[in-house]
């Protein structure tokens, strides 16, 4: 089992219009198979005019190969100025195309690094 996290908080001072914190984690099921999160809050100071927001992504990578990783996850969002939620279901395929060095699909020999 393996895991890993992280957090960032943003805001710039007095002149701020947005604020909010951004919260990613991963967890290692088995080899080949993960869970992931990641969650953002963040709202409006007063006078900017706007509301905020809570976005939710959650879903499963699984390594298909050494370059393709698939995955399911659904997304959630909710807006501060009344309540409702989107869900969104999605499948994405990621997938390492051109690699130097023999690590993509399509890999090939390291390039020359000009010195």
């Amino acid at each position: 089992m393996g895991s890993k996290a992280s957090c960032s908080l943003g805001h710039a001072g007095a002149n701020t219009r947005l604020r909010g914190l951004s919260v990613f984690g991963a967890e290692r099921i088995i080899d080949g198979l993960e869970t992931f999160l990641r969650a953002d809050f963040f709202e409006q100071t007063e006078g900017s005019g706007g509301d905020g927001e809570r976005f939710l992504l959650v879903g499963l990578r699984i390594k298909a190969a050494e370059a393709v990783h698939l995955m399911p996850n659904v997304v959630g969002i909710e807006s501060a100025s009344d309540g409702d939620v989107e869900m969104i279901g999605r499948f994405t395929l990621h997938a390492r195309v051109l690699s130097p060095g023999g690590r993509g699909l399509l890999a090939g020999p390291a390039l020359p690094v000009a010195a």
